[in-house]
């Protein structure tokens, strides 16, 4: 028998081996919920949840028709521009150029529709939900993945921004803020993040006085330790509308942007550009105001329950205050050390080069050093934002209604352990692999072409 036989049958007995003990523990899974009287299914997702959640964003529902044709949208894109990956004998136009090209044609089609619907004020595409008591399972889990969502883009976000600025002064020549730096980044590395979170809840509630007694600037802002209220713009039932216009604005930037770059018009006509782009933007804000000002409602906070709350308006509430910070501190510390070891990674003779051409240490770092360290940074930055992600869970453990604390509540409620540990599991392995996936298109397109 040959070697590639043999190694043919190895595979396929592992395989075997495999599916053996899938179907063991399936049939472990099923006897033993069958002896609790539970059974394996979703169809508790629709039914009334009638817990409360604290925060509750306003939710995007999607009609199945516009989803439909929103997916196939996506798969036809995707699938276009996998072929001249694969196939670039077949493509005319450089690869950039290509996809800037396929992008602009499947685009045009989505602007009209949001146009036209903006304009006849016929949105079959979905509607804005909110949770309250009475709504379903289904959309308290939807709540909690929202606020997932929230808290860990923004914190990504200023986790970056820390981290980029820690990084940068632990090189300077400042011993005071070296040092003071190198502390704070010490500190927050080797603290748990639990401790940390537990940390700043304890600060922000204590740190700030009472409802009555706290900070307020007429009724348009309140800072308090129940958290910080501002007054709200609400669009109600225009919010569609307007986020639909704007995708179309914003579109048609593109597409003069991109033309006037084509033509070679921007360096010649930079006047005419201006001009373009104030008319446009000018025409969108008019014609959003005249289609919502009819829907614009003024949400104030105001004081409750005998001055021990606050309601309406935007709420910032110490947990989210506390988990964005504490994710923020303790990843930006990270982030910190892998800006620190990527500026270092760069030959010494790069700056030297820099200053022989007359150039100071702040473009030397934005023009030299910077676009070569983000070739290194990249790989390590993904994993951070994919630890921060995972690190959200532990919201539960100071009471911000996250995906897994919401969950939880309904895991206690219905008793649908596997179901719901599966659902957390399919959600953030999406997310996991959504932005790994956006990241290395971005390490892809930063990377050197070798010879």
């Amino acid at each position: 028998m040959s070697r590639k036989n043999k190694s043919y049958i190895l595979q396929c007995f592992f395989l075997v081996a495999c599916g053996c003990l899938a179907f063991w523990l399936w049939s472990n899974l099923n006897t033993n919920l069958e002896s609790r009287g539970l059974k394996l299914g979703y169809e508790f997702l629709g039914q009334t949840a009638g817990f409360p959640i604290a925060e509750t964003p306003a939710l995007p529902v999607f009609e199945t028709g516009f989803l439909m044709a929103l997916l196939a949208f996506v798969a036809i894109a995707l699938g276009v521009a996998f072929f001249a990956a694969k196939h670039p004998a077949q493509r005319v136009l450089p690869q950039k150029e290509f996809y800037k090209r396929l992008a602009l044609l499947l685009g045009i089609p989505m602007a009209i529709y949001a146009c036209t619907s903006v304009i006849s004020g016929n949105f079959a595409w979905g509607k804005f939900v909110t949770y309250d008591t009475s709504s379903s399972y289904l959309i308290a889990f939807y709540t909690g993945i929202v606020n997932t969502l929230k808290v860990s883009l923004v914190g990504m976000l200023f986790a970056t921004a820390l981290g980029f600025v820690a990084g940068i002064g632990r090189l300077s020549s400042n011993s005071l803020l070296s040092g003071l730096l190198s502390a704070f980044i010490g500190f927050a590395r080797n603290v748990p993040l639990l401790l940390q979170l537990l940390l700043w809840y304890v600060l922000t509630l204590h740190a700030f006085p009472d409802v009555q007694n706290g900070f307020h600037l007429g009724d348009w802002l309140y800072l308090n330790n129940r958290g910080l209220f501002l007054a709200d713009v609400s669009l109600g039932e225009s919010l569609p509308q307007v986020a639909a216009l704007a995708s179309a604005s914003l579109l048609a930037l593109v597409v003069v942007s991109h033309e006037m770059v084509r033509r070679e018009e921007i360096s010649k006509q930079k006047n005419s550009r201006f001009l373009i782009l104030s008319i446009i933007i000018l025409s969108s804000a008019l014609l959003a105001y005249f289609l919502v000002r009819s829907h614009l409602t003024l949400q104030i906070p105001e004081i409750v329950f005998g001055g021990r709350n606050i309601q309406g308006g935007i709420a910032l509430t110490p947990e989210f205050v506390s988990l964005l910070f504490g994710l923020t501190f303790y990843t930006g510390a990270f982030i910190a050390e892998i800006v620190r070891s990527g500026l270092l990674a760069v030959p010494h003779g790069q700056r030297e080069a820099a200053r022989a051409l007359g150039l100071s240490e702040i473009k030397t770092l934005r023009l030299i050093v910077l676009p070569q360290a983000f070739r290194i940074m990249v790989p390590p930055l993904t994993s951070q934002y994919l630890n921060l992600l995972k690190n959200s869970s532990l919201a539960v453990a100071i009471g911000y209604p996250d995906m897994v604390s919401t969950g939880g509540t309904m895991l206690s409620q219905v008793g649908q352990s596997v179901e719901i540990i599966a659902l957390w599991m399919v959600v953030y392995l999406s997310f996991s692999l959504f932005i790994s996936f956006s990241m290395n298109i971005y390490n892809t397109r930063m990377r050197l072409v070798e010879r």
